[in-house]
């Protein structure tokens, strides 16, 4: 995945700026890709491109990606395993399957 065409442009388009310009751009690309895809992946895709940014250091960009990742993995039912496993319990015990907006804290 980390050769995809998809993560190359990521990796450029979230390399040139400033630190705080960085962060968001990595913190908005990670969390939109999270939530539709495993987090675990997302984040493994995306080191690379964080080691080969020669602008900014790697320390500084690490945590922001992890906790994007977590993010965007809580938004949806799909994002992460967790989210997953607790629609299970819910089901088992015969309340209505979470949906986005449950996940959200809307309802």
């Amino acid at each position: 995945m980390e050769k995809t065409r998809l993560i190359s442009w990521v990796s450029r388009s979230i390399a040139t700026g400033r630190l705080g310009a960085v962060v968001a751009k990595l913190g908005i690309s990670t969390a939109l890709l999270s939530s539709f895809t495993n987090n675990t992946a997302v984040v493994v895709s995306l080191i690379g491109a964080i080691k080969r940014n020669q602008r900014h250091a790697p320390s500084k960009l690490l945590i922001p990606l992890s906790y994007a990742a977590i993010l965007g993995g809580t938004l949806t039912l799909i994002g992460t395993s967790t989210n997953l496993i607790i629609n299970s319990f819910v089901e088992d015990v015969g309340l209505p399957t979470l949906d986005s907006s449950s996940l959200l804290g809307l309802v």
